[in-house]
């Protein structure tokens, strides 16, 4: 085997791996179909340790986009603000919010995010 093949053959278990811990409603081939969401539940819920795997495995432009793409649900507001300081030198005020998802005309719901408010 070449040290590439080898290579290539030891981050995709990673990967794997870190799909299998960290997207444990699916099966690791049915979430690595959604690399994205992976990755975003990794730096969600990930350790020191998780993140640094992640980080062997993907560059900070990487990350930046799974923020840029990320569905609502996948971030908590400490885990959405964090990445946006981390990776984008934001200043607290300057982070986006977190996406949403619309609801039916007629529907109104006011969210509370009891986690944001101790934090």
């Amino acid at each position: 085997m070449s040290g590439v093949f080898l290579q290539t053959m030891l981050l995709k278990m990673s990967l794997v791996e870190l799909a299998r811990k960290h997207v444990w409603w699916m099966s690791p081939d049915e979430a690595l179909e959604n690399p994205n969401l992976v990755i975003a539940s990794v730096m969600n819920r990930g350790t020191l340790k998780d993140w640094a795997e992640l980080k062997k495995l993907k560059t900070d432009d990487d990350l930046r986009n799974v923020l840029s793409c990320a569905q609502a649900g996948w971030f908590t507001a400490k885990a959405w603000n964090f990445w946006h300081i981390v990776l984008n030198h934001y200043r607290p005020e300057d982070v986006p919010p977190r996406p949403t998802r619309p609801f039916p005309p007629g529907v109104h719901y006011e969210a509370h995010d009891s986690l944001s408010a101790r934090f």
